[in-house]
C-alpha cells in the first residue's frame, strides 16, 4: 500500500514480505502469499519513503520489526505514519521526526488490512479481512522449536488446502494521538453484507470498502 504526504509529496510505501507471489493466468495471486508469509512468521515487512524530488528511494523501518507491513496512512500534518501489521493484528505509528515505531492499537478481531485516516477528525480506518484462524492460534501457543517443525510441514500444504480466509467484515475507528484507548468497532460477524474487507478510504465522511474478492465497493456512512 501506498500514501502520499500532503505537505511534501513524497510517497510513504509498505513491502509486506519478501516472498514472490505466482502468477496465475493473468492475476498475482498476492493472498496465497500472505498466507505462506502468516505461516512462514518472519517478520520480512518494511516501510520505504520515495522522494520525488530527489528520486531516492529511503529504508523508514527495516525488515525483522514488522509481520507483515500492510496497509499505511499519513496525518494531515505529515509527522507520522500509520501502519497495518497484519499477522500480528495491530496498528503501528511510525514518527517521522523521530524515527520511532510504536505500537498504538493491538488485539484486532481478526487479521487488519489496509488503513485510512480522516484529514479533519483524525480518525483512522482499519478494515478486518478475516477473523482469526484457529489452527494458527494453537500453532502460536506451541514451544519452540515444535512450532518451527509444525510451521515448515503447513508450508508444504498444497495450495488448494491452505488455511482460508474466515468469513467476517469489520472496520475499526480509533484516534492514533491516544495510544490504548478505545477503538470502535463496526462489524458484519458472518461478512454477509460486506465481507473479506482488504481496503478503506475516507472521502467526505463515507468509508469505502474494496476486497480481493468482491465485485463491488461497500460504503459506510459517518454520519449515521
Amino acid at each position: 500500500d501506498l500514501v502520499v504526504g500532503p505537505k511534501t509529496g513524497k510517497v510513504y510505501f509498505t513491502d509486506s514480505t519478501d516472498i514472490d507471489s505466482d502468477r496465475i493466468g493473468n492475476t498475482w495471486d498476492t493472498l496465497y502469499t500472505s498466507k505462506l508469509d502468516y505461516v512462514r512468521g518472519k517478520k520480512a515487512g518494511r516501510v520505504l519513503e520515495y522522494d520525488p524530488a530527489t528520486n531516492q528511494v529511503k529504508t523508514l523501518v527495516k525488515s525483522g520489526r514488522i509481520s507483515f507491513a500492510n496497509g499505511i496512512s499519513v496525518d494531515k500534518d505529515e509527522t507520522y505514519l500509520v501502519i497495518t501489521e497484519t499477522f500480528r493484528a495491530q496498528s503501528l505509528k511510525f514518527d517521522l521526526t523521530t524515527n520511532s515505531l510504536d505500537v498504538i492499537v493491538n488485539q484486532y478481531t481478526g487479521y487488519p488490512d489496509g488503513c485510512d485516516c480522516h484529514q479533519t477528525t483524525g480518525l483512522c480506518y482499519v478494515p478486518i479481512a478475516s477473523a482469526g484462524l484457529k489452527l494458527m492460534k494453537i500453532v502460536h501457543g506451541l514451544p519452540h522449536p515444535i512450532d518451527r517443525w509444525v510451521r515448515n510441514v503447513l508450508l508444504t500444504l498444497p495450495r488448494n488446502i491452505a488455511p482460508k480466509v474466515v468469513p467476517y467484515g469489520a472496520i475499526v475507528e480509533f484516534d492514533p494521538q491516544t495510544p490504548g484507548g478505545s477503538p470502535r468497532l463496526i462489524q458484519d460477524p458472518n461478512g454477509q453484507d460486506v465481507g473479506m474487507i482488504t481496503g478503506a478510504t475516507v472521502y467526505q465522511n463515507q468509508i469505502y470498502l474494496g476486497s480481493l474478492k468482491n465485485d463491488f465497493v461497500g460504503i459506510y456512512d459517518l454520519n449515521k
